[in-house]
C-alpha cells in the first residue's frame, strides 16, 4: 500500500510538473498588453462575481450572474481596448431572461468609453457565440465619473424586458482578438529560432494559442536581444512584417512576435527561462483507438544523451486551456534507456454524443517546450447514434460505416475498415450479408466485435498465419471475446498463439458462416491447445468443465463413476496427446470415449478386487460403495493395506478434482474417512495432522519427541509424526520452542513440506519452475518461493483459478491429499 507521505509526494512532482505546462500566470505577466487576466466585479445588489477571464484567451470557467436589480451591471477591472490592434469582440452567453439590450462599455487609452449595443437572445439551454467588429463602434459621451486610471472598469450592462427583477447570466468566453474568427490563417512563419538555436517541437501557433514554453542556455540568456531572435518564412510570404517585443517578468523573459502578411497575421508568445542544460521530449507514437490512448517517447539533451527524469502527459479538450476539460494525467519516470510509453483506456462517462480532438501535452521539468499531440476522441453515446443511423438507413451495414460522414466514427470504434475496403465486390457483398442479421442488435460495446469478427470470418482463407494471428490479438485485447478456462488468446505465449492459429486456418479453410461461429473455432483450437499439453489428473475438469465448446459429447465420461476407471481412461489420451497432439475436436471425443470404453472393459475383467464392493448403478456424489470407511481414529488391518479398494465418499461433490487422489491415498491407509461414509474433504488441515499424512506417504518411520517442543508432548498421537519430520529436516517449528499444534496449515507451508521431502529423498524434478510467478508472487513468504514455483513447475501445485496463488490461505484436506499424491506420482 502507497503510504500516506509518498502520495503526498506523487501529487506534488504532479501539481509542480503541470504548473509548468500552465500559461503565464497573472503577476508574470502584469503590465503586458494582450495577455491581461482581469476580474469581474459588479456594486450591484444580490451579485457574488469571483471568475476571471483573459484577454486573448478563454474565460477562466463559466461565469454565472444572478442580479436582485433590473439594470444589471458587470465591469471589469483593468481592460483596455485598443482599435490599432484589436478588430473583434467575441463572446459567448446563456440568459434566461429576454433583454431589450445589452451594452459592453470598453475604455480607450484616452479614458474615453467605446460602447456596443446588442440584443440577447433568451436561451436558459445553451450558449450563443456573438462576434462584434470594434472598427463600427463610437465613441460614448457619458462620463465614468470617479473612475481612475488605476481602476477603469469596464462594463457589460444587460436592461431586461418587462421590468423582469432576476436575470441569470452565464459568460463562457470573452475574446478580444485581432482576428475575426472566420479568418483562416496560413502558416507564415516556418522557424523560429533564439540565440541561433532553433526551438525544437515548433508548430505554428493561431491566434489566442500563443504560448510556447523555451529554455535557453544562462550565458544566451543573460545576454539576450530582440538581435537574437530569428524568423524564417514561407516563401509566399516574402512581404511579412514581423514586430518583437522583448520584456523581462521576474525570473523569465517574455518575446512577443506579431506577424503581418497581407490582411492576415499571426500572434506568437515564447516564455524564455534560463538553464544550464536543454533536455527535449522526443515522441514517437500517440494515437486514441477502441477507447485506449497509447504512446511512447524518449527524453535526450543536447548532445543526444538519454535522460531519466519524470514525464508529465495530460490529455484535454482541445480548445481549453491546458489546465482544464482533463481526460487523464500521468506522471512516470523514462527508464534507463530515457524511454516512456503506456496505454490507458479513457473513462467514457458522457451522455451526449461527443467526437472531438483530444490535445495530448508531453512536458519534463526544466524542459524544452511542451510537445502537443492531436488525436480524435468518440464517446459510445456517438457511436450509438450513428449505430442507430445505420438501423433506420438502406445501405449495408460496413458500406454505412465506410460513408465519408460516417469513417471516422468507425474508424475510431476500432473496425478495420481499410481490410475491408481492401476487398472486391463479392467478398465485401459477403461480409455484409454475414452482419445483416446483427444490424439492429449492435451497441458500442460489441459493434467491433461484430464487425471485424464478420470480415475475418469471410477472409480466413486468404490470410497467412501472421495476419490472422495479429487480428486475432487485437480482437481479444480490445474485445475481450476469446477465452478458455480463465485464459485469453493475447495471455497464451508466442508457441501456443501460432500453434491455435495454423490450427484455426487448417480446419477453416474456407471461412465460417459467422463471427460467432469463427470465436467458436478460435475457442475449440484454444482447447485442444489446453488438452494437448495438460497432465492426466486435469484432464477431466478440463475437459467437464468445457463441454460447451465440446458441444455436449463428454456425456460419456460424465456418467463414468469409477474413478479407477476414468484415471486410467485420462492416461491413456494423453499418452496419445503426446505422441502426436490432436487437431480436432472430434478428433479428442473420439479418444475419449474410445479409452473410458477400453478402460471399463479392461477393469471389470481383471478379476478379484477384493475388499471393498463395487460400484453400483448411481452417479453423481451421493451413492457410498465402499468398503466401509471408519472413522479417523479406525485403522485398517494390516491384511487389507495392501488390498485394492474401489472407495466413493459420498460428500465429495464439488470436489471430483480430489477423488482419484483421495481414493488412492485412502487405498494406501494415508487418508481415513470421518465415519458414515463421509470424507470432509473443505475441511482445513492442521499442522500435525498434514506431518502425519507426509510421514505415512512417503514411510518416513517415526522418532520419540524428547521435549522437542512445548506445545508436543511424548504421548501425543502426532508426537512421533512431528519428531521424525523435524529430525530428517523437511518441518520447523513456528518458533525455537513451539510447533504451532492446532494451527492450520498454510497452502505455502504445505508446499514447502513437501518439496523438502521430496528433496530430502532424493527425488529428481523434470522441470526447473524456474521463472515462473503467480499475480500474488510477492506475497509468498521467501522461504517457500523455491517450493511453490518449482511443485507449480512441475504439476504438483496450482493456483486458485484467478491467476494467484493465496499462499496464506488454508489447506483443505481435498488439497492437501491432491498436492501429497501428485508428489507421490509424479516424484
Amino acid at each position: 500500500m502507497i503510504s500516506l507521505k509518498r502520495m503526498v509526494a506523487i501529487f506534488i512532482v504532479i501539481a509542480m510538473t503541470i504548473a509548468v505546462m500552465l500559461p503565464v500566470m497573472a503577476d508574470e505577466a502584469e503590465g503586458i498588453t494582450g495577455d491581461l487576466r482581469w476580474d469581474f466585479v459588479s456594486d450591484a445588489e444580490g451579485f457574488t462575481v469571483e471568475k476571471r477571464a483573459k484577454i486573448d484567451g478563454v474565460v477562466d470557467g463559466a461565469l454565472s450572474v444572478t442580479s436582485q436589480r433590473d439594470d444589471p451591471i458587470i465591469r471589469a477591472r483593468g481592460l483596455q481596448i485598443d482599435p490599432t490592434v484589436h478588430k473583434y469582440l467575441r463572446f459567448s452567453i446563456k440568459n434566461d431572461t429576454p433583454s431589450d439590450y445589452v451594452q459592453f462599455y470598453f475604455f480607450d487609452a484616452s479614458n474615453k468609453a467605446w460602447y456596443i449595443p446588442f440584443s440577447v437572445e433568451s436561451n436558459s439551454d445553451q450558449f450563443v457565440e456573438y462576434e462584434i467588429d470594434i472598427a463600427n463602434l463610437g465613441h460614448q459621451d457619458s462620463d465614468f465619473e470617479n473612475y481612475t486610471d488605476a481602476e477603469k472598469y469596464t462594463k457589460l450592462r444587460f436592461d431586461p424586458m418587462n421590468n423582469v427583477t432576476v436575470n441569470t447570466v452565464e459568460i463562457d468566453y470573452i475574446i478580444l482578438s485581432r482576428y475575426s474568427k472566420e479568418d483562416v490563417l496560413p502558416e507564415i512563419v516556418e522557424e523560429i529560432s533564439i540565440a541561433g538555436k532553433k526551438v525544437q517541437n515548433f508548430e505554428p501557433a493561431a491566434p489566442n494559442e500563443t504560448l510556447h514554453k523555451v529554455n535557453v542556455f544562462r550565458d544566451a540568456y543573460d545576454a539576450l536581444s530582440t538581435d537574437d531572435i530569428e524568423l524564417v518564412f514561407g516563401d509566399e510570404y516574402a512581404d511579412t512584417v514581423a514586430e518583437i517585443k522583448l520584456e523581462e517578468v521576474k525570473d523569465r523573459k517574455i518575446v512577443d512576435i506579431n506577424v503581418l502578411c497581407g490582411d492576415v497575421g499571426r500572434s506568437y508568445r515564447l516564455v524564455l527561462k534560463a538553464v544550464d542544460k536543454v533536455i527535449y521530449v522526443m515522441l514517437d507514437s500517440c494515437e486514441i483507438a477502441n477507447k485506449k490512448l497509447t504512446y511512447s517517447g524518449y527524453v535526450i539533451d543536447d548532445d543526444g544523451n538519454v535522460v531519466v527524469c519524470p514525464v508529465t502527459v495530460l490529455a484535454h479538450v482541445k480548445g481549453y486551456d491546458i489546465h482544464e476539460n482533463i481526460k487523464y494525467v500521468n506522471v512516470m519516470m523514462t527508464n534507463e534507456d530515457g524511454e516512456f510509453g503506456g496505454e490507458v483506456l479513457l473513462y467514457d462517462t458522457e451522455t451526449e454524443p461527443l467526437m472531438f480532438e483530444m490535445e495530448i501535452a508531453f512536458d519534463i521539468m526544466g524542459g524544452e517546450a511542451t510537445v502537443f499531440e492531436y488525436a480524435l476522441y468518440i464517446n459510445n453515446a456517438k457511436i450509438n447514434a450513428s449505430l442507430e443511423e445505420m438501423t433506420e438507413g438502406d445501405l449495408d451495414v460496413l458500406e454505412f460505416m465506410s460513408a465519408e460522414d460516417n469513417e471516422k466514427v468507425f474508424e475510431k470504434a476500432g473496425v478495420w475498415l481499410d481490410l475491408y475496403e481492401n476487398q472486391d465486390d463479392e467478398t465485401k457483398a459477403e461480409i455484409n450479408s454475414k452482419l445483416e442479421p446483427y444490424r439492429s442488435s449492435m451497441t458500442a460495446e460489441n459493434m467491433a466485435e461484430t464487425v471485424n469478427g464478420s470480415i475475418l470470418a469471410t477472409i480466413l482463407g486468404e490470410l497467412d498465419t501472421s495476419e490472422v494471428w495479429g487480428k486475432l490479438v487485437d480482437i481479444d485485447k480490445n474485445m475481450n471475446a476469446l477465452e478458455v478456462n480463465g485464459k485469453r488468446f493475447s495471455e497464451l505465449d508466442d508457441s501456443e498463439q501460432k500453434w491455435v492459429t495454423e490450427n484455426l486456418i487448417e480446419n477453416n479453410e474456407n471461412g465460417t458462416n459467422s463471427y460467432e461461429e469463427l470465436f467458436d473455432e478460435v475457442r475449440k483450437s484454444m482447447l485442444l491447445n489446453e488438452v494437448n499439453s495438460a497432465k492426466y489428473m486435469e484432464l477431466k475438469e478440463l475437459l467437464l468443465s468445457n463441454t460447451e465448446i465440446l458441444e455436449n459429447e463428454m456425456t460419456k465420461l460424465k456418467n463414468e463413476d469409477s474413478v479407477k476407471v476414468v484415471d486410467k481412461a485420462m492416461k491413456a489420451v494423453i499418452l496419445e496427446a503426446d505422441k502426436a497432439p490432436f487437431e480436432t475436436i472430434d478428433a479428442l471425443i473420439k479418444s475419449v470415449n474410445e479409452a473410458l470404453s477400453d478402460a471399463s472393459e479392461s477393469s471389470s475383467g481383471g478379476g478379484g478386487g477384493g475388499g471393498g464392493g463395487s460400484s453400483s448403478g448411481g452417479k453423481g456424489g451421493n451413492t457410498v460403495t465402499v468398503a466401509n470407511p471408519e472413522k479417523e481414529e479406525t485403522e485398517k488391518s494390516d491384511e487389507n493395506k495392501d488390498v485394492e479398494v474401489q472407495l466413493y465418499f459420498k460428500d465429495m461433490n464439488g470436489f471430483e478434482w480430489a477423488e482419484n487422489a483421495v481414493t488412492e491415498l485412502y487405498n494406501k491407509g494415508v487418508v481415513k474417512g470421518t465415519g458414515d461414509g463421509r470424507f470432509e474433504p473443505g475441511r482445513t488441515v492442521t499442522r500435525e495432522e498434514f506431518v502425519k499424512m507426509v510421514v505415512e506417504a512417503f514411510k518416513l518411520g517415526t522418532a520419540s519427541i524428547n521435549g522437542l517442543f512445548e506445545d508436543v508432548k511424548d504421548d501425543d498421537w502426532f508426537a512421533p509424526y512431528i519428531a521424525v519430520a523435524t529430525e530428517k529436516g523437511v518441518v520447523n517449528g513456528v518458533s525455537q520452542t513451539c510447533f504451532g499444534t492446532g494451527m492450520t496449515i498454510t497452502r505455502e507451508d504445505m508446499a514447502t513440506i513437501i518439496y523438502r521431502t521430496a528433496r530430502m529423498l532424493n527425488k529428481e524434478f523434470r522441470s526447473s519452475g524456474a521463472g515462473f510467478e503467480f499475480s500474488d508472487w510477492i506475497e509468498v513468504a521467501q522461504y517457500a518461493k523455491e517450493a511453490v514455483g518449482m511443485l507449480y513447475g512441475n504439476g504438483i501445485v496450482n493456483g486458485t483459478g484467478d491467476g494467484s496463488f493465496a499462499p496464506r490461505a488454508c489447506a483443505t484436506r481435498a488439497e492437501a491429499s491432491v498436492i501429497i499424491f501428485r508428489c507421490m506420482e509424479e516424484l
